[in-house]
């Protein structure tokens, strides 16, 4: 079992909405709907004072965002193996292993709603929310078919329970 959690925080982010305004645009959509760039009539009243930073339509402080972000991920693990000798060949004793493992992972990620919404300038966005079961059996066997010459056959065989299947099958000569 494993339990992991994380807080993240990036500091002093700009803040898309309030930089746009800052040098005097409003947001708009063209024609196709498509997000643009607008004069704001009101630019004189609404934009940043670089003279007097806390004074403006927009301030130094309403520019600054501090961006929150939370993560957790679980997993869950039962693991079942065993290996032995089980005859003879002409090269030496047979090998064999076999086992099963069960897991349970799970993962949600929460942005920052800034981030989410697109208000982060220059920040690209990713959030995740979900849980996957996966089974998996796995046998492997070594045959020394005479001194110096072994083969080894395995296979593994993985089922998902968000995607689908796999097998992997292995055949080596040492």
């Amino acid at each position: 079992f494993n339990r992991s959690e994380q807080d993240t925080t990036n500091y002093n982010e700009l803040r898309y909405d309030k930089l746009v305004q800052a040098f005097g645009f409003t947001q708009g959509v063209n024609a196709v709907g498509n997000p643009i760039l607008v004069a704001n009539p009101n630019a004189a009243t609404q934009s940043f004072n670089f003279n007097s930073p806390t004074a403006g339509g927009v301030t130094a402080d309403q520019l600054r965002v501090d961006a929150r972000d939370h993560a957790k991920s679980q997993f869950q693990v039962l693991d079942l193996k065993g290996s032995g000798e089980v005859g003879q060949l002409p090269g030496g004793a047979i090998g064999l292993a076999l086992g099963a493992e069960y897991r349970k992972e799970e993962r949600v990620v929460n942005p920052d709603i800034n981030k989410q919404n697109g208000n982060i300038f220059g920040r690209g966005v990713a959030s995740a929310d979900g849980e996957r079961n996966v089974k998996t059996l796995f046998a492997e066997a070594v045959l020394p078919l005479v001194k110096g010459v072994e083969v080894q056959v395995a296979a593994r065989y993985d089922r998902y329970s968000d995607y689908g299947s796999s097998t992997t099958p292995k055949l080596g000569v040492k």
